[in-house]
């Protein structure tokens, strides 16, 4: 009985490492856009904090110079919000380059395996075959012994 092997076993181990590596990419990707989301919503919170303080003490009655100090850190929030948004979608487009990646990947480690299941049934079809045989022919020795 002649053992199966697949000569592109080394392929398709070194496809499946290609897949987990991407896999782990896309995690790491993901959790950054995570983290620039969390930042933005930090930094909306500041933004509304420093604008209800902002009345507060506007109602209570402040200084001219406190009350541009308040206008300048909004500002810097409204800047820093831009930038966070941009770096979002920046971060948004790796992730979904990734995707693309990993989706890629995928395809050629499920082509490989489906040539190897091909290959694997083919292997045990021939296998059956030549046991069929040799089945018929010890039959066809021993109904030719016996007449």
């Amino acid at each position: 009985m002649k053992q199966f092997s697949f000569k592109l076993d080394k392929i398709l181990s070194y496809r499946e490492y290609q897949e987990k590596k991407a896999i782990k990419d896309l995690m790491v990707v993901r959790m950054e856009c995570l983290e620039k989301e969390k930042q933005i919503e930090k930094l909306i919170s500041k933004k509304s904090e420093n604008i209800v303080q902002c009345k507060a003490q506007a109602i209570k009655g402040m200084e001219a110079a406190m009350y541009k100090i308040y206008q300048v850190f909004t500002k810097k929030l409204e800047n820093d919000l831009e930038g966070a948004h941009k770096e979002l979608s920046k971060s948004r487009e790796r992730v979904n380059a990734r995707e693309k990646m990993l989706h890629q990947i995928s395809i050629k480690k499920k082509s490989l395996e489906a040539l190897k299941d091909f290959k694997l049934k083919n292997h045990t079809k021939m296998l059956a075959q030549e046991d069929q045989k040799l089945m018929d022919e010890m039959a066809i020795i021993k109904n030719g012994a016996i007449k």
